[in-house]
């Protein structure tokens, strides 16, 4: 009742029990009413059954805990870049079982560019940036990349990276979502080839996006 008195408007939500049992959720909006003076006289308000939105929030929860389940359990990672400004650099990176796959730790926020980025072979950087940014630009359809990125144990692992852009209605990218395989590729050398001993790899010019880190999953930079 303080709340009101003070003239604060609230907006609940609560499980109800039914005369016959069964149990529905309400959402309840009020706010006080008062006189001349300032004192609260009313409280007015508007309660909803919002039992139907619970079960829907309920039933998306589930089947995204399935999705993450199955993702976890197989050799694929999914990522997303969200670009408001449509500037890959400044994007903030999203992942699922992106960072698992090369034994860190997930990042508790979005991942900025630098971040990802870091992650990746030395000699394979500039070709797949240049690849997503075609794929930004409308250049290529879609975004497709081979390249290596950094293990936790400090060795290298060829990865294959596609993906898509989502524009807005002016055309402007301003998302980048995609997957990222394990790709055991030998034509060229070892799998844990490190910077300077070859390795080569190729970047179609169509993306991709990743992380980085300092000396170990504590040392990961989060985005503001």
């Amino acid at each position: 009742m303080e709340q009101y008195r003070r003239g604060v408007f609230t907006d609940t939500e609560f499980r109800v029990v039914r005369p016959d049992g069964s149990v529905r959720w309400v959402r309840n909006r009020a706010f006080p009413i008062t006189d001349l003076n300032g004192e609260v006289r009313r409280i007015a308000g508007l309660a909803e059954d919002i039992t139907e939105r619970k079960q829907m929030e309920e039933d998306l929860r589930l089947a995204n805990a399935r999705v993450e389940l199955a993702v976890r359990g197989s050799n694929v990672a999914i990522w997303e870049i969200d670009m408001p400004d449509g500037v890959l650099q400044n994007g903030r990176g999203h992942h699922l079982n992106y960072w698992e796959q090369l034994g860190y730790d997930p990042p508790q926020g979005p991942v900025d560019h630098a971040t990802w980025t870091a992650l990746l072979h030395p000699e394979d950087l500039d070709r797949v940036e240049r690849a997503i940014q075609a794929c930004l630009d409308g250049e290529t359809k879609e975004y497709e990349a081979e390249y290596r990125v950094r293990h936790r144990d400090g060795s290298y692992r060829w990865v294959l990276s596609r993906g898509i852009a989502v524009r807005d209605p002016a055309g402007k990218p301003i998302r980048l979502v995609g997957g990222r395989t394990r790709h055991h590729r030998t034509q060229t050398g070892r799998e844990g080839a490190s910077p300077g001993q070859g390795g080569g790899g190729r970047a179609r010019p169509t993306g991709r996006i990743g992380p980085r880190r300092g000396d170990g999953p504590e040392s990961w930079r989060h985005a503001a």
